[in-house]
């Protein structure tokens, strides 16, 4: 949605070291359950960069990867309960001088989206870093991929197999060939249909490629404010869109986004921004049916002009044994939901209030650490700090 890029038209840059770490949300309807107990471990602020999003080393080594936009790649050790210090970076001079915007590890490899999304009015090229962390304090770009033009910057990288999946906002999506990191080879660029849920799209109504997960030769691609569609990527030189689904009582009065998707057997969960969270029945082709919602915002409603919404969903994890959904909500920071009843998500504990000067963009988890990603923005998550908080979770 073009409202998001606007997030960050008015960003500031500055430091404050004020934080409320309270675990209440005046924003839900109801009692908090208190059988999740939240400790704060450490924060950690990083004044002159924007963190963006993290994997925790799959090798369960001490470092947390971070993409923080200008920042490029960091690489910092977890110190337990000390903050952490960098181990390593990869500035954007190594990255064709692209942002830094999404990151996913395979093994040794981090596959990092390139190009700052968030310029509308410059606009950046779409790119594919692929960074060998066999040696995490030494890490190598092994190879580098840029679209042919100056486009819309790119949201999301998801890999599977010898294919990385890139999010280029407006301009759909890239498959790449990445059997050969040294080689990248562009396979397509598809476009899904810009005409859904409104026939000629203009403004805010114009689709952006988000968020997105892939399931064999399935993609769900969060559309933004053209819903998620679904995507036939067998031939990958063809693809195709084979479906699409969107919540039409959350559009009553303007286009919601979907941000992010998790999909787990035939259930699909969903981060729509303002509009909280989604549980979709994805059972049969053509006939998915919405099954919860989590609406703590009232985003249906003319109260809720975006730019004013307590929270803003954006990154997800999913605990399927414990049927809990971790997700950043922006000027809310954290919302735990529990999904045990898909038709009645609910909120289970929440980490931080929506009426201080600290919004999240990002989050990441290991084990039972939470990982929030702050940043400096003026619309519509009004923060002044950028950084990282470590919160552990527990049943009390």
């Amino acid at each position: 949605m073009k409202h998001l890029i606007l997030i960050f038209v008015c960003l500031i840059i500055t430091s404050c070291s004020s934080s409320d770490d309270s675990n209440t949300n005046p924003t839900d309807d109801g009692p908090i359950s208190t059988d999740i107990a939240l400790t704060l471990k450490w924060e950690d602020e990083i004044p002159t960069f924007l963190p963006q999003a993290m994997v925790y080393d799959e090798f369960d080594r001490p470092f947390l990867f971070l993409v923080a936009k200008g920042g490029g790649l960091l690489i910092l050790n977890d110190n337990g309960d000390q903050e952490p210090t960098q181990a390593a970076q990869v500035p954007i001079t190594d990255l064709y001088m692209l942002h830094a915007m999404n990151i996913v590890q395979k093994g040794n490899y981090l596959y990092i989206a390139l190009g700052d999304f968030f310029d509308g009015a410059n606009g950046s090229k779409a790119g594919l870093a692929i960074i060998n962390v066999e040696n995490p304090t030494n890490p190598v770009v092994e190879g580098l991929w840029e679209s042919d033009t100056t486009i819309g910057g790119s949201a999301i990288v998801a890999v599977q197999g010898n294919y990385a999946y890139l999010g280029a906002m407006e301009f759909g999506i890239f498959i790449l060939d990445i059997e050969n990191p040294q080689q990248i080879t562009e396979k397509s660029n598809y476009t899904p249909d810009l005409n859904y849920p409104v026939e000629n799209p203009d403004g805010l109504q114009i689709p952006n490629a988000r968020g997105m997960t892939v399931v064999g030769n399935t993609m769900y691609l969060c559309y933004d404010a053209g819903g998620i569609r679904i995507i036939d990527i067998s031939d990958k030189e063809f693809p195709m869109e084979i479906g699409s689904f969107h919540n039409f009582a959350a559009i009553e009065n303007t286009p919601k986004a979907y941000n992010n998707i998790i999909v787990s057997g035939n259930l699909a969960y969903c981060a729509v921004d303002y509009c909280g969270f989604e549980i979709w029945d994805i059972t049969t082709l053509g006939q998915e049916e919405l099954i919860g919602w989590w609406n703590p915002w009232d985003c249906n409603t003319l109260g809720n002009l975006w730019f004013n919404s307590p929270g803003h969903a954006n990154q997800m994890t999913f605990d399927a044994t414990n049927e809990l959904i971790f997700v950043n909500t922006g000027r809310s920071d954290l919302s735990i939901l529990d999904v045990s009843n898909p038709e009645n998500p609910t909120l289970k504990q929440s980490y931080g209030v929506f009426d201080d000067t600290q919004a999240t963009w990002g989050m990441g988890m290991h084990n039972n650490d939470i990982y929030l990603l702050y940043i400096t923005a003026g619309v519509p998550l009004y923060s002044n700090w950028s950084g990282l908080k470590k919160v552990s979770w527990a049943f009390e």
